[in-house]
């Protein structure tokens, strides 16, 4: 008898060895392709914003930074300085406040320069605002005397975050004001 595993002449079959990929072997190798792929552009749109959140600090940072400088400067030329509207030395504004909370006054040479904080006088604004009301700057970075003009100094302060801003901004123009006082 003669075994049927064996062909005629008297060798066993050999698996005939194919090239190329199963379907199943293809469908794993796409989904994990997808996979990586989804995770990594994931990565690339949270970097982005990322980046946008930090480019946004930044600018807010330096629009602090110019600000305080500002105030700094005005401060150390006052030759009075109310700080918020319970002070009983609080100087008329020279611009109307519009509802706005009155944060800082100084007596200056050229006038009262105003600080107050709330919402935006107009829809531009990106949400409540801190607000000078002074005589306005010359080309020359110099203070001319002139009517008094109302201007957004800070923008986009959220309602939660805008008083500690403020009061961070009042104990900063407190210590300035000591350190004049002092010198």
């Amino acid at each position: 008898m003669v075994d049927s595993m064996n062909n005629w002449n008297g060798t066993r079959p050999q698996l005939q060895l194919r090239s190329g990929f199963t379907l199943v072997e293809l469908l794993l190798g796409l989904l994990l392709g997808c996979l990586l792929s989804g995770i990594m552009l994931q990565c690339v749109f949270s970097e982005s914003r990322n980046g946008q959140k930090l480019a946004r600090l930044l600018r807010e940072r330096q629009a602090g930074e110019r600000l305080l400088e500002l105030i700094r400067s005005e401060v150390q030329q006052a030759s009075l300085v109310s700080v918020g509207t319970g002070n009983p030395l609080s100087l008329v504004p020279a611009c109307n406040l519009g509802g706005r909370e009155l944060v800082l006054q100084l007596q200056t040479v050229h006038g009262v320069i105003s600080y107050s904080q709330g919402v935006a006088p107009d829809a531009i604004w990106l949400g409540n605002v801190l607000m000078r009301c002074g005589p306005s700057y010359g080309l020359d970075g110099g203070i001319k005397p002139s009517s008094a003009q109302n201007r957004v100094v800070l923008d986009g302060l959220e309602e939660s975050r805008s008083n500690n801003r403020v009061i961070w901004l009042l104990g900063t123009i407190e210590a300035i004001g000591h350190l004049n006082r002092d010198a």
